[in-house]
């Protein structure tokens, strides 16, 4: 008999360190989906000049709910903010897609505002909150301003978003100053030689820099062409502060300058 107590006790102890454990592993599947969402966004004021932002939910059935814009510690309305998207996930024996939502937003006056919101469970209970905080002005372009020996060549308009330039000069001092939350890492300055050939070189901001000489040309016996433009492209690598995902953390963007063509070369095919 008490053999018998015995083995019972040791069943018993037995199951309960197992149940124990399955409560801790479903803890820790639970904490293994996390709610991530950026903490600082850009966007310029317009609707043409929208940005998104996606927020990876914990599980599958999660939603967004009570979204709400403060400039301050004052609701307004002058940033609009809809949730527009939701994959609620997907899960097989072979694949598992994460479920994720997107928000669209777009300024109406500049300023820097929060975004907050919460998400819920599917049994509909409160899960967390987040709070995205949104710099807007001008275009939300990456590059804000482009200068050549001192003038403003950005444009004259906040539609305008800095891309490219026309010239009829050889060279000039050239600057470029990217919005908030980005920061120059290096540039380099790209234009074709005589023989058609890509030239890379490095280029210091504010610095003086020589145009290309060359224009695309291109001929057969069936047509021809003579590009009006000699084309110099400067490209800008940049870290990104808004950026969630270290993917996203560095990205490039390139400027153009066009000088007025004098000279050609023949493109290769």
């Amino acid at each position: 008999m008490k053999k018998t107590k015995k083995l019972l006790c040791i069943l018993l102890a037995a199951v309960l360190c197992l149940g124990t454990g399955l409560a801790v592993n479903g803890q820790e599947a639970e904490a293994a989906g996390k709610v991530v969402a950026p903490k600082k966004a850009i966007c310029g004021v317009g609707a043409s000049h929208a940005n998104s932002f996606t927020v990876d939910l914990a599980e599958k059935g999660d939603t967004i709910k009570n979204i709400k814009v403060y400039l301050g510690s004052k609701r307004t309305k002058n940033l609009y903010v809809r949730k527009t998207y939701i994959n609620k996930g997907y899960e097989s024996e072979t694949y598992r897609e994460a479920p994720y939502a997107r928000i669209n937003f777009y300024a109406k006056k500049a300023g820097t505002y929060k975004i907050k919101f919460d998400v819920y469970k599917k049994n509909k209970k409160k899960r967390t909150s987040r709070t995205v905080s949104v710099y807007a002005n001008g275009t939300g372009a990456v590059i804000s301003s482009v200068t050549i020996d001192g003038r403003n060549v950005s444009g004259y308009s906040d539609n305008y978003t800095p891309s490219d330039y026309y010239t009829t000069k050889n060279s000039g001092k050239i600057k470029f100053k990217l919005a908030k939350g980005y920061k120059i890492k290096k540039i380099k300055i790209n234009y074709y030689s005589k023989n058609g050939k890509e030239i890379t070189k490095t280029f210091k901001n504010g610095k003086k820099a020589t145009f290309g000489k060359y224009a695309y040309s291109y001929s057969s016996s069936q047509s021809a062409q003579n590009s009006m433009w000699a084309v110099t492209r400067f490209d800008i690598t940049y870290k990104n502060g808004y950026a969630k995902n270290k993917s996203e953390k560095e990205g490039v963007v390139s400027y153009y300058v066009n000088k007025r063509a004098s000279k050609w070369y023949k493109a290769k095919y």
